[in-house]
């Protein structure tokens, strides 16, 4: 009987050092869960609220797992999106990257972690960039600039668009920047600049005017030999009306040309010289000899009108014919007195 009684003693002294321990956690925890004094409560109390704890930290763990499931996906949009992502502390110095903008660098993704995104920018460009940040920094939400990266010994042109991040007091927190690769559209602007440079000089030392105008009769396009010509500089007559350089009664016959090419496609007067009277700045008007051309960009009729002043022709043209009119009267005069 006393060793059974001993075993019961046993028994009952392990399930109150249980009972004990357990009222001490849960004391612990309930100092700052409720408000009522944990001697107060029964150790079937104290369980119960363990019991309690213990559901809705389960509940919270489920509730965190579906929250992260966004979070997840938003990871996955991030880390697979077509443009460089970065996210820059207001040092300017690389939080987080993308897959996009490791690649784009020619970087491992953690190896552009504490990096400063100046290191990957061109010495020429770094101005630039420079500006760009303190624009942010300054108070301005979102800005843009074009920068050159240098990867792997090669250049690429980018697009950069940064959203500056503020704490509750407005100070800078962070870049949340973004970058994509233009280098095929300036390689394809800077040869169309060549290509247009290259005009402009050869039109420019063209000797004849030359003037292009759009399917309205407005003139996109003069030649310095134009400018000469006409006595207009070029800001005065781009944007205007060609009519503008040609007097009132060509007005309707000119327009009548363009009306009835872009309403037949019949070439009238397309490839044709003709002659024409030309109007001055100071209101003097001259002969002219022109010869129209045409292209097509689109559904857009452009023309490109060359011309010639031919006042010096016109003025020997009618010496010769009074020269030879005065011959003429001559040998009938002569002829008469025989």
């Amino acid at each position: 009987m006393a060793t059974k009684k001993n075993n019961s003693d046993d028994s009952s002294g392990k399930s109150d050092s249980v009972t004990d321990n357990l009222r001490q956690q849960a004391k612990k925890k309930l100092r700052n869960l409720v408000d009522v004094a944990p001697e107060s409560l029964s150790s079937e109390e104290i369980l119960q609220l363990v019991h309690e704890l213990q559901a809705h930290q389960i509940k919270l763990e489920m509730q965190n797992e579906k929250l992260q499931q966004p979070q997840s996906k938003y990871f996955n949009l991030y880390n697979d999106a077509p443009i460089g992502c970065l996210t820059l502390n207001s040092e300017q110095l690389i939080l987080e990257a993308n897959f996009t903008a490791a690649e784009l660098l020619g970087v491992a993704k953690n190896a552009l972690i504490n990096k400063p995104l100046s290191q990957f920018i061109v010495p020429e460009d770094q101005d630039s960039y420079y500006l760009h940040c303190q624009r942010m920094l300054n108070g301005k939400e979102h800005d843009a600039c074009e920068l050159r990266f240098l990867r792997s010994h090669r250049q690429i042109y980018v697009n950069l668009e940064s959203t500056m991040v503020r704490d509750d007091t407005g100070a800078p927190l962070q870049f949340n920047t973004t970058f994509s690769d233009i280098t095929k559209r300036k390689l394809v602007e800077k040869e169309l600049q060549y290509n247009q440079l290259r005009l402009q000089s050869i039109v420019d030392t063209a000797t004849n005017a030359i003037i292009c105008i759009d399917s309205r009769g407005k003139v996109l396009f003069i030649n310095n030999a134009a400018e000469a010509m006409f006595g207009y500089a070029c800001k005065e007559i781009i944007g205007q009306n060609v009519n503008k350089l040609m007097p009132s009664a060509y007005h309707e016959e000119h327009d009548g040309y363009i009306a009835h090419y872009l309403r037949t496609r019949q070439a009238k007067i397309i490839g044709k010289q003709r002659e024409v009277q030309g109007l001055r700045k100071d209101g003097s008007v001259f002969p002219l000899s022109i010869s129209v051309g045409v292209f097509q960009q689109q559904d857009q009729y452009y023309f490109t009108v060359i011309m010639q002043d031919i006042s010096a022709r016109k003025q020997a043209e009618d010496a010769i014919r009074e020269s030879e009119e005065r011959l003429s009267l001559a040998m009938d005069a002569i002829g008469a007195g025989f």
